[in-house]
């Protein structure tokens, strides 16, 4: 049997209604060199049984003897890849036909670049496109600069090159934002991009996890680390605050006081320490304080706030900016 270039990993838990659409959107690719490892987290609705049912051969089902979790079993189906390009795609998601040439393609001819995500459409629980686009930052220094403040790589897109992830890549002690504290470490290690068109459908679905107490924990757990590193404050309260930048959808003029103080600590942090590239941190900041300018309420508490506090850059071109970016 000859060896795939690339080896696609789906995890999947109690998903029969969607992975056997993700699986095709797979083995329905344009480029066909690959092999799909379907990792069955101790599902009871069979899931895995739903995917071996569909008679291809390149589509391997392998069972966890009790749930895992999504990092776990993205582990053990890395364990028996073997290709030289891993690409990752969650059960809820479909691959586009043409998204894994684009980014082998891409990967061949950008050495430099160990792994490459995309853009996403975003579908509903029926498959219906809601005409939403999720446009993510694509060269490496605006993708690590926006990461301090979230995951900005869709998992579901994701392919990497095989030597980067070694064993067990993803912490199962992190049961959620796994994938963001495993991007984290590799944007120490390589460099990443996001391809600027949709690759992948981002499905949106009742059954997915929801922003509890937890997860919130646990993700703020995730940010103390880029966070500790400028040298900045990272006890419970400023790591949930910090969190909440990119994540509240109602911001109060006590809270925006606040934000406009920490971002201007980031930036002096950074002008110190060089940990991020200083015009890339500065369009991250400048993006996530527009953000909370728009959340802010009263209208006149985020209209007295409109400049960007100290810098010479317009609201137009910090977007304008961003739109630019390409890999």
């Amino acid at each position: 049997m000859s060896i795939p270039r690339v080896s696609v990993i789906m995890p999947v838990y109690n998903r029969a209604a969607m992975v056997v659409a993700a699986a095709r959107s797979v083995l329905r690719q344009t480029f066909t060199d690959f092999e799909l490892i379907v990792v069955d987290d101790a599902s009871s609705d069979g899931s895995g049984a739903a995917v071996a049912e569909l008679g291809d051969p390149r589509a391997i089902v392998l069972h966890t003897p009790v749930n895992v979790g999504a990092g776990g079993a993205r582990n053990l189906g890395l364990a028996s890849a073997r290709g030289e390009y891993i690409a990752f795609l969650d059960s809820d998601d479909l691959s586009l036909p043409h998204r894994l040439a684009r980014q082998v393609a891409f990967l061949d001819v950008s050495p430099r670049i160990g792994l490459v995500g995309s853009w996403s459409a975003v579908i509903d629980s029926a498959g219906k496109h809601t005409g939403r686009l999720r446009r993510y930052p694509c060269m490496h220094a605006d993708i690590e600069a926006r990461q301090l403040f979230r995951c900005c790589i869709p998992q579901s897109s994701v392919l990497v090159r095989r030597e980067l992830l070694g064993n067990d890549p993803y912490d199962v002690a992190h049961r959620y934002g796994e994938d963001w504290a495993l991007f984290l470490n590799l944007a120490q290690r390589t460099r990443l991009a996001n391809l600027p068109e949709a690759l992948i459908l981002s499905r949106r679905h009742s059954g997915q996890l929801s922003a509890d107490c937890q997860k919130r924990e646990a993700l703020a757990g995730i940010v103390a680390g880029p966070v500790r590193a400028l040298g900045l404050n990272t006890d419970q309260n400023s790591r949930l605050r910090h969190l909440e930048l990119a994540r509240r959808t109602q911001v109060d003029g006590a809270f925006l006081a606040w934000a406009h103080d920490w971002l201007r600590k980031i930036l002096a942090a950074n002008a110190r320490f060089g940990r991020y590239d200083k015009a890339a941190l500065l369009r991250a900041t400048g993006q996530v304080w527009l953000r909370l300018l728009t959340r802010t309420r009263p209208v006149h508490t985020a209209a007295s706030a409109l400049a960007w506090p100290n810098t010479r850059i317009s609201i137009l071109s910090l977007w304008n900016a961003e739109s630019g970016n390409r890999p």
